[in-house]
């Protein structure tokens, strides 16, 4: 998928692949172009038995927060610098949760179990459900990816390194997408 940093969306239908992990893994690259909120990843974090959330803080910062059907939450924060590509992302092996950036493992695992259950609702790239238009972050989000297991450092790195040398970015022509779910309009890449 690509994000093309103008506030749009991709919308993932609602399925039964996105629920009931015992282990997950989404990673991603982006390239902030403003020093602003918004949500880049979420599959149910906010709605009961809740999921996980990659949201982009002002200070360029991006915090991965994983809810697990209990209603118990584990976050961490990495760097997102200004105009960078930057590879972002977390396992979960249902035990301890790792945050990565650039391949690296950002920050200490942290404890965490139980299930992330995604809701059965359907998962948006670029911004936060409901809010459509206006929990959007100022990024371009490029090569999503989620994983129903824990990738493994080498994996990770591995995903790394294939992004590094990516061809330039395909833009977005004639699509677009409004305040609403029901307002945006697909585009060709």
């Amino acid at each position: 998928s690509f994000v093309d940093g103008n506030r749009s969306v991709v919308i993932i239908s609602s399925s039964a692949s996105l629920m009931n992990y015992s282990q997950k893994s989404v990673f991603m690259w982006v390239k902030s172009t403003a020093d602003d909120n918004g949500d880049l990843f979420s599959n149910g974090y906010w709605t009961s038995p809740y999921g996980d959330l990659i949201s982009q803080n002002t200070s360029q910062k991006v915090t991965i927060y994983v809810k697990n059907t209990s209603g118990t939450v584990q976050n961490g924060t990495i760097n997102l610098p200004l105009n960078t590509w930057t590879f972002i992302g977390y396992t979960w092996d249902g035990t301890n949760v790792h945050y990565y950036e650039n391949g690296q493992e950002g920050t200490t695992p942290k404890g965490f179990t139980g299930t992330l259950s995604g809701t059965g609702a359907p998962a948006y790239i670029g911004n936060r459900g409901a809010l459509i238009g206006t929990a959007a972050p100022t990024a371009n989000i490029d090569d999503v990816r989620v994983y129903n297991r824990a990738l493994s450092v080498d994996e990770v790195s591995q995903l790394y390194a294939l992004g590094v040398v990516v061809a330039p970015s395909p833009t977005l022509v004639n699509g677009s997408c409004g305040t609403t779910v029901n307002s945006c309009t697909a585009g060709t890449l």
